[in-house]
């Protein structure tokens, strides 16, 4: 799928990395109060060192992937291309791995 498909194309991106292993984070890089200045409708993850766990809020990213509309959604190391729809403009993250410091970079369009 191509970004602009089916959206006017207005891309926004942040990126951050983990400042306290084993507590969730909002992504962003400048201590934003917000990933994107704006909602967004897609995501694309290019990149992430370390497997993460990531959520659209505080609350989705502590609770376990059930299958339900707002789990949180787990990245193995090394993801890059992935493309999840969104509805918002917070990504939150939490390392999957006890110790681990993981970065994370996203791009996200309306």
């Amino acid at each position: 799928m191509k970004m602009t498909d089916i959206s006017g194309g207005d891309l926004r991106a942040n990126n951050d990395t983990i400042g306290a292993t084993n507590v969730a984070q909002l992504v962003a890089a400048g201590a934003e109060t917000s990933t994107f200045a704006g909602m967004v409708r897609f995501i694309l993850v290019t990149s992430v060192t370390h497997a993460v766990w990531i959520a659209k809020d505080a609350t989705a990213i502590a609770a376990a992937a059930g299958g339900a509309i707002s789990d949180r959604v787990y990245l193995p190391a090394g993801s890059t291309g992935i493309v999840l729809p969104w509805s918002g403009d917070d990504v939150w993250f939490v390392n999957a791995t006890a110790g681990e410091s993981p970065s994370i970079y996203v791009v996200g369009w309306y």
